[in-house]
């Protein structure tokens, strides 16, 4: 059980859980008061900046107060009667904007970076036994895309793509591991998963291309590279990178 028994999360679709139960969040507008609280991680945020996430320009005369509904609402779901107060996450007001309190370890975003981060260190120093669980229990906070389905507004974009960046980081490193353990077919079968979810990441392409070449696999190799050229072209109207044609050449020549 995380700190108080409280757990935001947003690796999935946006959640507030108590003692394991979902709480109730309303519709998508007051779900993304909640995000733009969230993505500050502490911060205060401008009431400004909150319409335009909830609105994106289209702001109704009534945003201001709607606003405030949405606030007051967030706050009656944080206190909850018979609780540990101190605990729970609060939404304080401030000059001119609205700021969440929140321990850290409730947010299951921070919990990943944090296992990332310390999976990342173990690894470094060749303890890859460690690593591997650090970085497994990373990516078992995941349940889906970032936000759900407030991943298409545009004040959320730039965070969806950071914390897809590091799971896609996360996902790496822990082949690294499998890798180190002496687990090859675990590794590839890691990052094929992660090549079907971005078909045109050519350093994910480039790490698996190397690994099925280096544990016997050259034809299944080559035909990624095939594969993923005529991708690159048809889709992008360009030529695969240096790092991937460098492998098929490498590939090539052996």
């Amino acid at each position: 059980m995380v700190c108080g028994g409280w757990e935001l999360r947003v690796l999935g679709a946006l959640e507030v859980r108590f003692a394991g139960r979902a709480l109730p969040l309303g519709g998508a507008r007051q779900r993304a008061v909640l995000a733009a609280l969230l993505m500050a991680r502490g911060k205060a945020v401008p009431l400004t900046t909150l319409v335009d996430t909830v609105w994106e320009g289209r702001e109704p005369a009534s945003a201001v107060n709607t606003m405030q509904s949405y606030v007051s609402r967030l706050r009656a779901l944080f206190a909850l009667p018979d609780v540990d107060r101190t605990a729970a996450p609060r939404v304080w007001g401030v000059p001119g904007g609205y700021r969440l309190v929140v321990r850290g370890e409730q947010i299951d975003a921070l919990r990943f970076e944090f296992l990332l981060a310390a999976g990342r260190r173990e690894l470094a120093v060749g303890r890859a036994q460690p690593a591997y669980e650090l970085l497994t229990r990373s990516l078992a906070l995941w349940r889906g895309p970032v936000y759900g389905d407030l991943n298409g507004l545009a004040a959320v974009q730039a965070d969806v793509a950071r914390m897809e960046d590091q799971r896609i980081r996360a996902v790496e490193l822990l082949a690294e591991a499998e890798l180190a353990l002496g687990r090859p077919e675990a590794a590839i079968a890691g990052l094929q998963e992660l090549a079907l979810a971005h078909p045109l990441r050519e350093a994910v392409l480039a790490r698996l291309m190397s690994l099925l070449h280096q544990n016997g696999r050259r034809a299944d190799a080559l035909a990624m590279y095939r594969d993923t050229r005529r991708r690159l072209v048809d889709e992008l109207g360009i030529e695969p990178g240096a790092e991937l044609s460098g492998i098929q050449q490498r590939i090539l020549g052996c």
